[in-house]
């Protein structure tokens, strides 16, 4: 093949378009309590399962799939996946500065965090953000672990009630997003089909209306809010981002009130 000014464009490549781009991060993790929340449990011995991060992953698969099908219970559930990132996110870190602080104020010596000279590596590619962002988050537990540890270790945090509290808290918010993602239930319907008061988008509300507001249900169907790392749909790309569904009427005919 030859352009214009007589330069031949020769291709090595037995495609005629580019590859889809892979990311692939290493996680370094420091903490066994951490490094079970990546790699899970099964349910033995009386202990209930734990949802690893790969686990998680799979299953947010086929709702961001169900997303760019134009499915508001799949936004909902991403939405509500987010929300509680963040705040597990903003908790995390406001009680590492915590300890941090505790520490610098009672020591006299220059105080270096532990870390463990041999962490357990793993390498992570996802193809949708969520699978990213909780990876952030359970980096986020393991530091924060690290911080106690430390504290503990020299003799500078006493309040091992504490402690135990808030560890256990961050934990729950790592378990509360893998427990969404476990609870979804797809039931293949659209926006359209609310907006008909179709019989399988009666069925969806009255399930998800035993887990969200009729507040949320409403804000995500008619788009008030939508997810910030969900897909567009094909509506979305093929408007450039300003495709609002007329979701109102369908709301009305099933008789979703807008209240808590």
């Amino acid at each position: 093949m030859k352009s214009k000014n007589g330069v031949g464009l020769i291709s090595l490549s037995n495609n005629n378009t580019p590859g889809p781009i892979k990311l692939t991060t290493e996680l370094s993790i420091n903490t066994q309590q951490a490094k079970l929340l990546v790699i899970g449990r099964e349910p033995k011995g009386g202990k209930n399962i734990i949802m690893g991060l790969r686990g998680f992953s799979k299953l947010v698969n086929g709702i961001y799939t169900s997303a760019k099908l134009d499915d508001p219970f799949a936004d909902l559930t991403l939405f509500k996946i987010e929300t509680i990132m963040d705040e597990g996110k903003a908790f995390i870190n406001s009680r590492i500065d915590y300890y941090r602080r505790q520490i610098d104020q009672n020591s006299c010596q220059k105080i270096f965090e532990s870390v463990n000279p041999k962490p357990w590596k793993i390498e992570l590619g996802f193809s949708h953000p969520y699978g990213y962002k909780l990876a952030d988050l359970i980096l986020a537990y393991d530091s924060l672990m690290c911080t106690m540890l430390t504290g503990r270790h020299i003799g500078l945090l006493e309040n091992k009630v504490l402690m135990t509290k808030d560890s256990g808290r961050a934990k729950k918010y790592v378990r509360s997003i893998t427990g969404l993602a476990m609870h979804w239930k797809n039931y293949n319907v659209t926006r359209r089909d609310v907006n008909e008061s179709s019989a399988i988008a009666k069925n969806a509300l009255s399930f998800y209306q035993h887990h969200y507001s009729n507040k949320q249900i409403f804000d995500v169907i008619s788009r008030v809010v939508l997810p910030k790392y969900g897909p567009l749909t094909l509506a979305d790309r093929r408007s450039g981002g300003k495709n609002k569904s007329p979701a109102y009427s369908g709301l009305k005919c099933i008789n979703i009130e807008t209240g808590h």
